[in-house]
């Protein structure tokens, strides 16, 4: 049995091309065993609160001197680590927007990356808390970027890898927003890509039509 944390970002909810993407990796990886586990956090129905000073005390008070709305903080991040946890896989729908990352993902890692939880400091520099995870990370773009352009792919590996992780895969549908032609070469590309992680996963898919969006 392994575990696959999906967390959805989109704003477009299951209508975002991302989120459809996401969901072409987790159908057949948890139709490949049974005993497969996916826990879904979907941050566009439940967002996370973005941080502000009270968050911040809450993360840098002792237990005993916390507000109850600190506290409520703490547990949610306490909540969200134990899920990462307990994930072998973590699968992200990223979109670029603006350039970045959705503001409720970046509130999730803000809740998430804590010194002593996921990461804890050394002489040498941090030392991630969460090792031997994979991470599989799908990013749909209206236009095509190149790495200088790319702040997604960036952030994302820098924040997998301070906490630890070791294994990151990259999945990018670009040119979505250049028309029907850029658009649907974009999708197919992602598709395959998607395949191929799959296949390195060790994942068997029935049939690749299976995958296509129509």
């Amino acid at each position: 049995m392994t575990h696959l944390l999906h967390i959805k970002t989109s704003i477009f909810h299951d209508e975002g091309m991302s989120t459809i993407l996401t969901d072409q990796f987790a159908g057949p990886w948890l139709a490949a065993d049974s005993s497969n586990v996916v826990t879904i956090r979907d941050l566009a129905s439940a967002p996370i609160p973005h941080l502000d000073i009270d968050g911040f005390k809450a993360f840098v008070s002792p237990p005993d001197m916390r507000t109850p709305a600190q506290s409520a903080i703490v547990q949610q991040s306490d909540i969200l680590i134990a899920e990462l946890r307990a994930a072998d896989i973590v699968l992200i729908d990223a979109p670029m927007y603006n350039l970045s990352v959705p503001s409720g993902l970046k509130a999730y890692l803000d809740y998430i990356v804590g010194a002593g939880e996921t990461f804890q400091y050394s002489p040498t520099g941090p030392i991630g808390l969460l090792p031997g995870k994979t991470a599989v990370i799908v990013s749909t773009r209206g236009g095509i970027y190149g790495p200088d352009d790319d702040l997604v792919t960036a952030y994302l590996s820098q924040i997998c890898r301070f906490v630890g992780f070791s294994d990151l895969h990259f999945v990018y549908a670009e040119g979505l927003a250049l028309g029907e032609g850029p658009r649907q070469e974009g999708i197919e590309a992602a598709e395959k890509q998607i395949l191929a992680i799959l296949d390195t996963l060790s994942v068997s898919t029935k049939s690749n039509d299976e995958m296509l969006v129509k």
